[in-house]
């Protein structure tokens, strides 16, 4: 499993946590010790602070997960059965199989130690019932928080029943209280308003009480209240929340459930208000948001809700105020590092309503899924580009939007076509290789196809080609083979077989990587290079480059050498021309490939291939690192480095199996492996330990060995094997060095410039060290190390 950081996902705290000491207290007493419950729900009405509880215990338990504290936020999911993949999707747990989504979770997870948050349960309960019972019979390390309007209702779980904040005076018409104490809801209020640069005196407390009492002590009602201190005073507030409740299109909002009434009473209340106090183009920008399924940016609002009472212009400016008066919450993107909105459930269903009552819901949707049919159009045609790294992070960020868009067209029974379109595109960036995300690529595909079923044209042979594309690397010819053929049957039909480049080139790569017949193997490699000719090179170059790219491939393991070294320098050149990152490494790769094969330039191939390695190790590619391990390993066998050849491939295997990459599988990789390999097995007699370390090491350990100039690899691999240092924690080498010039206080861009890697790879290195040792920051590693120093120069 690759997961970002040690630490796990939860976003930064953006302001102060008020009060629940004793809830506190009794939830980190349950996860924080071995003997604690494994499953924790913390219930409560909606807008009591449910999520905001979990949040912060997960940080304050941090340290106690050593593989972190992670959250999935289920708010925003409407279809059950995507749940365990989209719980593998916030882990970052590569998704490349057709394993069904919950065994893959439990693979990923079994031998994993953390804490994971499933925030907003309740209208999911059968589908999280099942995961979670899954989950804590075949992970035992695995403990769960899950948040939820009522109990999982699951052997063992333990509950945490969250109330409002208390309130110790209570309101009445007179406008007497018996009580003017600041106590937790007035403590909250004021805070939020001291955070608008509204100043509260001691003279309002009495007020901010019966406030408070109004609105039943709720955290998310109080937020709304005290934003409203921008345009209202306090007594202006408080004389509106006390008129009679006209907010009869709101009372769904706890479906049914009695315990909540009165929760449910103020938060309407608090909704309501803040509707009432919105200018009509916050309103409408408000209403129009609700269509976003997840998170969103700026760029795609204003493609979305401008119009009408919406100025384009003024989106930025709306945003801004619908923050501050807490309808929306915005975070910079950890991929992006770009500012991502994102509403509360219970406020999104109040603009849903809003929407459809102002007949604008249908408009808004399409204007929603025509936005991201663009984004997928223009990231199909310009991803091979400088700007394909954005393009492959940001189509993995927007993915649940993209996936709404998808089932948008497939309802509409006159646009189900676009759903084809949307679904080709995606497929055609490979966001889903480098993102690990293929099997919920194949998933929206098959959907897509699914509500097309009477096409006969091009599109329908371009989407059924990629859903071959994608079983065929998974390593199932079986799944593979009927959709390629339905793919040609409806190709001659429509006269398109010669000249439609998706089919040959799925019809050439699914030859060359099944075929065990050498002859038609070789037939294949005739196939994508007619394709490569007759491919169009100005819409989408992004797709001639991959038909480049296997048909280099493709000459390389038949034995066609002058077209194996045209096309693997052709192709490398033009990813280069076009500076295309993730292509280049992957055009590396292919000449490597080559190099071994046919060109006999060993040392040409180790370097080309360590190049591809290091880059897509710094990108995160999650399906190159095994692949371009397991070409190091044949390069090292060839140079007679069969020790690290055999540490190489073994890390490879680990790789395959956590990435769902199964090279042997696929029959020319399986021939030319074992060619090569056979041979170190024969001429190193402890080829077979040293595989078994490989398997056995750390991921970042293996990948140094990679990189390393070959005498420094035989050395890494050396020293791995003799046990001559073993650190606590499992830490590496490099991460015990990167250490060492933390602790001579080097900032991480002055580290990768003395150990001659990227910045990113230098902040990676101390994650993890931090994460393997138990250290809250830099400076607690500094001093480990220091220890570490101390102990050795004492022995």
């Amino acid at each position: 499993m690759k997961i970002s950081t040690p630490d796990g996902n939860l976003p930064a705290e953006i302001n102060r946590f008020f009060g629940r000491t004793s809830e506190l207290t009794t939830l980190r007493n349950h996860v924080e010790h071995d003997d604690g419950p494994r499953l924790v729900t913390v219930t409560g009405p909606p807008g009591v602070g449910k999520s905001r509880l979990a949040q912060q215990i997960g940080r304050q338990v941090r340290d106690r997960y050593r593989h972190g504290v992670w959250i999935v936020y289920l708010a925003d999911l409407e279809h059950p059965k995507s749940l365990a993949h989209n719980i593998a999707e916030a882990l970052r747990i590569v998704d490349n199989t057709r394993t069904e989504g919950l065994a893959r979770l439990i693979e990923a997870l079994r031998d994993k130690q953390l804490l994971l948050i499933l925030d907003n349960c309740e209208h999911l309960l059968p589908a999280v019932q099942k995961v979670v019972r899954t989950l804590m019979q075949g992970c035992e390390q695995v403990r769960i928080v899950a948040t939820s309007q009522e109990s999982l209702g699951l052997t063992g779980e333990q509950l945490v029943k969250l109330a409002p904040l208390r309130v110790t005076g209570h309101h009445d018409d007179a406008g007497g209280s018996d009580n003017t104490k600041p106590d937790e809801a007035v403590q909250l209020f004021v805070d939020r308003a001291r955070a608008a640069d509204e100043e509260v005196s001691e003279d309002d407390i009495p007020l901010i009480n019966k406030l408070c009492a109004l609105l039943d002590g709720l955290p998310l009602a109080l937020e709304l209240a005290a934003g409203l201190l921008r345009q209202m005073t306090l007594r202006d507030i408080y004389d509106q929340l006390v008129l009679p409740d006209t907010t009869a299109r709101f009372r769904l909002l706890v479906d049914g459930d009695p315990t909540g009434q009165q929760s449910h009473q103020a938060l309407s209340r608090a909704i309501s208000l803040s509707a009432t106090r919105c200018t009509p183009a916050e309103l409408a920008l408000w209403a129009r948001l609700s269509v976003f399924p997840a998170d969103f940016d700026r760029g795609a609002v204003e493609q979305v809700c401008a119009g009408g009472d919406v100025a384009a212009a003024d989106i930025l400016s709306l945003l801004g105020n619908l923050v501050r008066k807490s309808i929306l919450t915005k975070q910079a993107s950890p991929t992006s590092h770009r500012t991502r909105y994102r509403m509360l459930q219970s406020i999104r269903l109040f603009g849903r309503q809003l929407l459809a009552e102002n007949d604008d819901l249908g408009r808004v949707q399409a204007a929603f899924a025509e936005h991201y049919r663009n984004e997928a159009e223009k990231a199909a045609r310009d991803w091979f580009s400088p700007r394909e790294l954005q393009w492959l992070r940001s189509l993995r960020e927007d993915w649940s939007n993209h996936r709404e868009a998808v089932a948008y067209y497939t309802s509409q029974p006159e646009q189900t076509e676009l759903a084809l379109v949307m679904s080709v595109h995606l497929s055609s960036t490979r966001a889903a290789i480098f993102g690990g995300m293929l099997a919920q690529n194949l998933a929206l595909s098959e959907e897509a196809i699914a509500a097309n079923l009477h096409s006969r044209g091009p599109l329908m042979v371009s989407a059924l080609c990629q859903s071959a594309w994608i079983a065929a690397i998974q390593g199932h010819p079986d799944i593979a083979l009927p959709l390629l053929r339905q793919a040609h049957s409806i190709a001659e039909q429509a006269g398109c077989v010669k000249d439609h480049a998706a089919l040959g080139y799925v019809q050439g790569t699914f030859g060359f990587l099944t075929e065990a017949d050498a002859t038609r193997a070789r037939a294949s490699v005739d196939l994508l290079l007619e394709t490569l000719e007759s491919s169009p090179q100005d819409d989408y170059p992004g797709v001639t480059h991959m038909i480049g790219l296997f048909a280099g491939f493709a000459a390389c393991f038949v034995g066609r050498k002058d077209d194996a070294d045209r096309v693997t320098a052709s192709v490398l050149v033009s990813a280069e021309a076009h500076n295309a990152p993730w292509c280049i490494s992957w055009a590396k790769w292919g000449r490597a490939l080559y190099e071994l094969t046919h060109g006999g330039d060993l040392k040409e191939a180790w370097r080309l291939a360590r190049e591809a390695l290091r880059e897509q190790w710094n990108m995160c590619d999650q399906w190159g690192v095994a692949w371009t391990l397991w070409l190091l390993a044949l390069i090292a066998s060839r140079l007679g480095q069969h020790e690290l050849a055999a540490l190489l491939s073994g890390g490879s295997t680990t790789q395959q199996e956590v990435s769902r990459v199964f090279l042997p599988g696929l029959r020319a990789f399986q021939r030319l492996q074992e060619r090569v390999l056979d041979h170190s097995r024969t001429a190193f007699s402890d080829y077979a330990v040293s595989e078994a370390l490989g398997k056995a090491m750390q991921l970042e350990q293996v990948v140094e060995a990679g990189l390393a100039e070959l005498p420094a690899s035989a050395w890494v691999v050396k020293r791995a094997m003799s046990g001559s240092r073993v650190l606590p924690g499992g830490v590496s080498e490099r991460e015990f060095e990167v250490a060492g010039l933390v602790a001579d206080g080097l900032t991480s861009k002055q580290i990768g410039s003395r150990l001659g890697i990227e910045e990113s790879t230098v902040v990676r290195h101390v994650h993890n060290a931090r994460g393997k040792l138990g250290m809250r920051n830099r400076l607690a590693l500094a001093q480990w190390y220091r220890d570490q120093r101390i102990d050795e120069n004492a022995r």
